[in-house]
C-alpha cells in the first residue's frame, strides 16, 4: 500500500511561543484542557458577566418579539391568499370558463391584431359577458391580449356599457406592472390562475381569476380575466391583525415586567455560579500543583535509585550482587511505571491530556516498541512475531510519543499475562480522506485470555481482572483507560475479542497524517543497521557542557551517565550560579534542572536569552526536570528552553538529545569502557 498524497516537508514546523511570566497565573477550563488567565483579564471578564446576562436577555427578547412578529405576519399574509384562493377557485373559475367557452379563440387573435369596434363579433361578444357579469355579480369580466412586454390591451370588456367610467374600450392599453403575478403564469403556463389579494391604483383591492383564450393551433392569445371587490376582506383582516398585535404588544409588556423581576434573581444565581466557578479553577490549579510536585518528588528519588544501578551494573561486581542491583532497578521501574500510569490518568480525569503532532518516522517507531518488548519477550521465552508490511509511509505526521505508550502497554500486556507460546504484532496502513491514512494496530497473544463477563470491566479505571490467578503480574490497572483515552484522542479507539484460556486480540486504530509517503522499507533489515548503529556509540571530548542540579545524588547520576561520551562537564547546584557561568565562558550545552533554590531553572533560562550575546540566544538549553506531567514539555519550550528531558534520566533518551545537539564534527567514534583512559568530569 502506497499513499496517494504526500505533504511538503516542512509544513508543520512553527516557532516557539513567547514566553510566560514568572508566577503562577489564574486559569481556566475549556476543551478539556486548562489554560492560564492574567489577573487583568480574569478580573475583566467577571465583571463583565452580569452585562453579557443582560445582553443575551435583551438579545432573547428581541428574537422573541421579531419571530412573534414574523408569525403573525406571515399569517396574515396566509389569510390574504387562503381566502383570495377560495374566492377564485369556487366563484371566480366558474364564471371565467364560461365566458372563455363563448369566445372563438381565432376571432379573438384577429380582433386583437386589428381593433375595430365596428367588428359584428367584437359586439355580440360584448353583449354576452355583460350578461354573465351582471348573473353572476363579479366586478369586473373583461379580455385582454399582449401588445408589448409591459403593456397589454383591453380587447372585450364586458364589465359595463360604453360611456362608464368602468368600461375599457377596444384597444385601450393597461400597463400589467399593477397586476398580480399569476396574470402573467397564465400566459406562461397555459392553465387558469388565482391571485393574490392585491392592490390597483385606479381599481382598488382585487382578487382575480384568469383563464387563457386558445386558438385553433394551441396557442395562447389572450386571457379572460374575471375580478372581485377584496375591501371589505382586507379591512377585516388588517383589523384582526391589529387586534394580534396589540395583545402581543401586552403580552410583551408583562414578558418584560416579569424578566425585570427575574434578572436580579439571576443575577445573584450568576454571582453564586461565578463564586463555584471560581473554586473549581482553583480546584483545577490546585490539581495541577499537586500532579507537578508529586511527579517531581517521586520522580526525583527513582532518578538516583535508577541511575544508580545503572552506574553499578557497569562497574566489575561479583555476580549475585549484580542481581540484586538488577532486581533493585527492575522493582523501581516498575514503580516508575505505575507512578506513570498514575500521573498520566490524573492528567486526563483534570482535562489535560493533550496530543501534539509531529513528524516522525514510522520505521523508528515501530523498531523502538518491538525492539523494547523482545528484550521481556525473551526473559520469558515468548516468541514475539511481527507482521509489518514494507509499503507503510515512511513518515506520518502525529504525537509519536502517545503512539509509543499506546503500543507498549499493548505489547507489554500481551507478554505480562502470556506464560508460554508467542505474541504477534500487526500493523496495516489504509488510505483515508486526503493526506489522512488509518493505522491498525493488531496485538495476538496465546496467554491466559478473557472471560466474556470480564471483557466490560477491561478498560475501566483500576480495574485488575481475577486478582486471585494473576497474583505477582504488576500495574495499577490504569494502563488501558489511558491507552484507550489516548487512542480516542486521536481519532481512533481500542477493541478486543479474548477466548479464556486460549489468549486474545487487541485492536488500535488511530489516524495520522502522511508526511512522506514513500515506503518505510522491511523493517527487519533496519534492525540490523540500527543495533550496530547503537553499538558503536561515540564520545565528545572537546564538548562543554554545564549541569546544573541542586541535589549531590542527582549530579553524581548525571555525571556517570555522561561519563561514557568523556564530555568534559562543568557543575553548579543554582541557576544564578549557571547565569554567571554562561556570561563568563562559552558553553557547548546545558542540562538545566526546573526547581532549585535561589533561581530555578525557568528563571535562570529567561536570564540567559536575555544576555544579548548571540551565543547566548543560540545555545542549546536542555531542561533536566521530574515534573512530567503533561504540558511540562510545551511549558520549557515556550519559555526558552530548547529541549526536555525527563527523570529518571534514560540512557538511551539521553543519547538521543546529546546527539539532536552536539554538532557532528565535535562527535568521535565509540569512547572506550570508562577507566584510567577516560577523561574525568570537570566539577566547579
Amino acid at each position: 500500500m502506497t499513499a496517494a498524497h504526500c505533504s511538503t516537508p516542512g509544513a508543520f514546523e512553527s516557532s516557539d511561543p513567547a514566553g510566560t511570566p514568572p508566577g503562577r497565573p489564574a486559569v481556566r477550563v475549556r476543551g478539556g484542557e486548562i489554560q492560564e488567565l492574567s489577573p487583568g483579564t480574569r478580573n475583566a471578564r467577571e465583571d463583565s458577566v452580569p452585562q453579557v446576562v443582560r445582553r443575551c436577555l435583551f438579545l432573547f427578547f428581541t428574537a422573541f418579539t421579531t419571530a412573534i412578529f414574523a408569525v403573525i405576519i406571515h399569517n396574515s399574509i396566509q389569510q390574504f391568499n387562503d381566502i383570495a384562493r377560495r374566492i377564485s377557485s369556487g366563484v371566480g373559475l366558474p364564471i371565467a370558463l364560461r365566458a372563455a367557452a363563448l369566445i372563438d379563440g381565432d376571432a379573438f387573435e384577429k380582433l386583437a391584431k386589428n381593433p375595430d369596434p365596428r367588428d359584428p363579433y367584437y359586439e355580440k361578444t360584448r353583449r354576452a359577458l355583460l350578461r354573465i357579469k351582471q348573473e353572476s355579480g363579479c366586478m369586473y369580466l373583461y379580455t385582454m391580449a399582449p401588445y408589448t412586454d409591459t403593456v397589454h390591451r383591453f380587447i372585450i370588456d364586458g364589465s359595463a356599457e360604453p360611456g362608464d367610467d368602468a368600461f375599457s374600450s377596444l384597444g385601450s392599453e393597461e400597463p400589467i406592472g399593477e397586476y398580480d403575478s399569476s396574470y402573467l403564469r397564465t400566459y406562461a403556463e397555459k392553465s387558469p390562475q388565482f391571485s393574490r389579494i392585491y392592490r390597483q391604483l385606479a381599481w382598488g383591492m382585487l382578487t382575480s381569476t384568469y383563464v387563457p383564450i386558445f386558438n385553433s393551433s394551441g396557442a395562447v392569445v389572450g386571457i379572460v380575466g374575471c375580478d372581485f371587490d377584496a375591501e371589505d376582506i382586507h379591512s377585516r383582516i388588517v383589523a384582526h391583525v391589529v387586534r394580534q398585535v396589540l395583545l402581543l404588544c401586552l403580552f410583551l409588556l408583562l414578558w418584560f415586567y416579569l424578566c425585570r423581576r427575574l434578572l436580579g434573581a439571576v443575577s445573584q444565581q450568576h454571582l453564586t455560579l461565578q463564586e463555584m466557578n471560581r473554586k473549581a479553577l482553583a480546584a483545577a490549579e490546585a490539581a495541577n500543583d499537586f500532579l507537578s510536585r508529586t511527579s517531581h518528588e517521586i520522580r526525583t528519588p527513582m532518578n538516583v535509585i535508577i541511575g544508580m544501578s545503572e552506574l553499578a551494573q557497569r562497574e566489575p561486581c561479583p555476580p549475585a550482587a549484580l542481581e540484586y542491583i538488577a532486581g533493585i532497578r527492575n522493582a523501581a521501574t516498575n514503580l516508575l511505571g505505575v507512578v506513570n500510569e498514575i500521573l498520566d490518568f490524573a492528567g486526563i480525569e483534570s482535562g489535560m491530556l493533550r496530543i501534539h503532532p509531529a513528524p516522525y518516522e514510522t520505521a523508528s517507531l515501530l523498531y523502538d516498541v518491538t525492539a523494547v518488548v523482545r528484550v521481556r519477550a525473551e526473559e520469558k521465552s515468548i516468541a514475539l512475531q511481527t507482521d509489518i508490511p514494507p509499503d507503510i509511509p515512511r513518515s506520518l505526521v502525529g504525537d509519536a510519543g502517545r503512539i509509543r505508550q499506546i503500543l507498549l502497554n499493548l505489547l507489554s500486556n500481551a507478554v505480562k499475562y502470556t506464560a508460554e507460546g508467542f505474541v504477534k504484532f500487526s500493523a496495516r496502513a489504509t488510505p483515508g480522506a486526503g493526506d489522512e491514512i488509518h493505522l491498525t494496530f493488531i496485538v495476538e497473544d496465546s496467554g491466559i485470555g478473557i472471560r466474556q463477563e470480564d471483557l466490560p470491566k477491561l478498560f475501566q479505571e483500576f480495574a485488575r481482572i481475577r486478582e486471585k490467578r494473576n497474583l505477582g503480574i504488576e500495574g495499577a490497572g490504569l494502563g488501558l483507560s489511558i491507552a484507550r483515552s489516548l487512542c480516542r484522542a486521536m481519532g481512533g479507539d481500542i477493541a478486543v475479542r479474548s477466548e479464556y484460556g486460549r489468549g486474545s486480540v487487541f485492536t488500535a486504530e488511530l489516524t495520522q497524517t502522511v508526511y512522506d509517503c514513500r515506503p518505510a522499507g522491511d523493517i527487519t533489515g533496519m534492525t540490523a543497521k540500527r543495533t550496530e548503529r547503537k553499538q558503536e556509540g561515540f564520545s565528545a571530548p572537546e564538548v562543554e557542557l554545564l549541569l546544573v542540579e541542586d541535589l549531590p545524588t542527582n549530579l553524581l547520576v548525571a555525571e556517570g551517565l555522561l561519563a561514557p561520551y568523556r564530555i568534559r562537564v562543568t557543575t553548579c547546584v543554582n541557576g544564578r550560579e549557571a547565569v554567571e557561568l554562561v556570561r563568563s565562558r562559552p558553553f557547548d550545552l546545558v542540562f538545566m534542572d526546573h526547581m532549585m533554590p535561589v533561581m530555578d531553572g525557568v528563571e535562570a533560562t529567561r536570564a540567559i536569552r536575555a544576555l544579548g550575546e548571540t551565543r547566548c540566544r543560540t545555545m542549546p538549553i536542555v531542561a533536566l526536570t521530574a515534573n512530567a506531567v503533561s504540558g511540562m514539555r510545551e511549558m520549557f519550550l515556550a519559555n526558552g528552553f530548547s529541549d526536555f528531558l525527563s527523570k529518571p534520566i534514560d540512557a538511551q533518551a539521553l543519547d538521543a538529545v546529546l546527539a539532536r545537539w552536539i554538532p557532528a564534527d565535535k562527535r568521535r567514534a565509540a569512547a572506550p569502557a570508562p577507566g584510567a583512559d577516560a577523561t574525568p568530569p570537570r566539577r566547579e
